[in-house]
Formats: C-alpha cells, sequence, structure tokens
C-alpha cells in the first residue's frame, strides 16, 4: 500500500494544493534560470560555502567526489559526469593532486546499479576511478569500496582515510542539491570522530528540471535518515 499524503486528515488537502503550486513554481524557476547558463559560467560564478567562504584564499589539500547511480550497463549517468567535470576544473584551478572516489552501489532495490555492480565486481568508485584516468588526471585518487548511501561514504573518509592522509581541508563536490545533506551529515561525523576537519562545499546543479524535481523530493525524504545519524553521532560523542 503507497501512503498518499494528500488523504491524511492532517494534512489539509488546500495545504497539499498549496504544495503541488510551489513545487510548480519551484520546476518553472529552476528551468528559466539554468536551462540556458552553460557549465563554463555557472562554474566561474560559483558560490563555495563552509570554510572556504570565510576564507577565499583557502585552498583544499584534497577533493571528495561523490557518486551518484550508475546506469543498467555501468556507465556514469549525467549527473555523476558533471560532477567529475566540476571536480577536474577544480584540480586545474587549485593544482592539487589528490582526489577521493567512493561507493559501491545503490541499496538493492533501489537503483538501477546493484545487479550490475554484484555481476562485475565494478563498484561505482572503480567507474569514477577509470573515468577520472581517462580523462587525463595523473594525481593520486584514494578509492573507497564502501557505501551504499552517503553517510556510509562519509564515515569511512571522515574516520579513516583523511586522518591517514594527514589532510586538513577537504571541499566536497557533488550535485548543488545534495550538498546541504552532505555538510550536516559531516557535522554530525566531525563529532563522532572528535575531528575538526575543514570542509569546503561546491558543485553543479541538476541542469534536468525532472532529475532535478525528483532529486530535490528524496532530499526531502531523507531528512529522517539524517537525524537518524544525528542520534548516533551524539551518543557515540558521549561515550
Amino acid at each position: 500500500m503507497t501512503y498518499d499524503i494528500s488523504k491524511d486528515s492532517l494534512f489539509e488537502r488546500t495545504r497539499f494544493e498549496n504544495f503541488l503550486h510551489f513545487a510548480d513554481l519551484g520546476r518553472e524557476f529552476e528551468e528559466y534560470s539554468y536551462s540556458l547558463f552553460l557549465f563554463d559560467e555557472e562554474f566561474e560564478q560559483r558560490q563555495s560555502f563552509g570554510y572556504k567562504s570565510e576564507n577565499p584564499d583557502a585552498v583544499p589539500e584534497i577533493l571528495n567526489v561523490h557518486p551518484y547511480v550508475l546506469s543498467m550497463d555501468g556507465s556514469p549517468r549525467p549527473i555523476l559526469e558533471k560532477r567529475m567535470e566540476w571536480a577536474l576544473k577544480l584540480v586545474e584551478e587549485y593544482g592539487i593532486e589528490d582526489l577521493i572516489v567512493s561507493g559501491i552501489s545503490s541499496p538493492q532495490g533501489e537503483g538501477s546499479d546493484y545487479d550490475f555492480v554484484k555481476e562485475t565486481g565494478a563498484t561505482q568508485g572503480i567507474i569514477m576511478e577509470n573515468w577520472f584516468r581517462g580523462h587525463g588526471f595523473r594525481g593520486n585518487i584514494h578509492r573507497v569500496d564502501e557505501g551504499y548511501n552517503t553517510f556510509q561514504t562519509l564515515k569511512k573518509v571522515y574516520g579513516e582515510l583523511l586522518p591517514q592522509l594527514d589532510f586538513d581541508h577537504v571541499e566536497e563536490v557533488s550535485s548543488f542539491e545534495h550538498l546541504a545533506r552532505i555538510h550536516l551529515q559531516g557535522i554530525q561525523l566531525n563529532e563522532m570522530f572528535r575531528k575538526n576537519f575543514k570542509r569546503s562545499f561546491s558543485g553543479p546543479r541538476i541542469r534536468d528540471v525532472a532529475e532535478a524535481y525528483e532529486f530535490m523530493m528524496w532530499e526531502l525524504t531523507s531528512v529522517h535518515e539524517t537525524l537518524g545519524f544525528t542520534a548516533q553521532a551524539i551518543s557515540i560523542a558521549r561515550l
């Protein structure tokens, strides 16, 4: 049975209709604002937030490029390709030599790449590493073959990889719509591991209006997941 919020007596019909109206306006705004906004222009005019927003001359030591569900044949989807293209532009601008790629696949039953990864062993992290090598990156790629969601991969990066590398400043690279959740979950992990990594954030917006809408709806509905991780982080930090 599928839950229909519009039929919930606690969620008035008029409120639901208003919600749909604002969602439609948001989609129109997204289409108007970014359909003609070139990728290079977006990068040049980007607004980084986090540590770099208050320290604009600071240069991160490493980029953490977040994965995304692969196509059924294992190829990167456009959303992931744009994240990686963005990372290469940052590499060129910053002159840094270290990237993090990560991720196994989507959880079973929740994405198109679970079966592909299970059959081939080519994780999201491996596909990303191959893409970067194929596009000329010759620096250090630190691959984390772990995690089926953002929190699991970040946990490995913050809890093990960054301390091993002795890096202090990381820039999180993902779709712009994803960065807020990365920011919140990273705060939780800094607390969990009693660390104080400097964290900056940037990334391209999702251009396809339907994909952007679907992605943002997922971000909104995943709040409960982030709150659960908060409780976990707090309980561990108090030990």
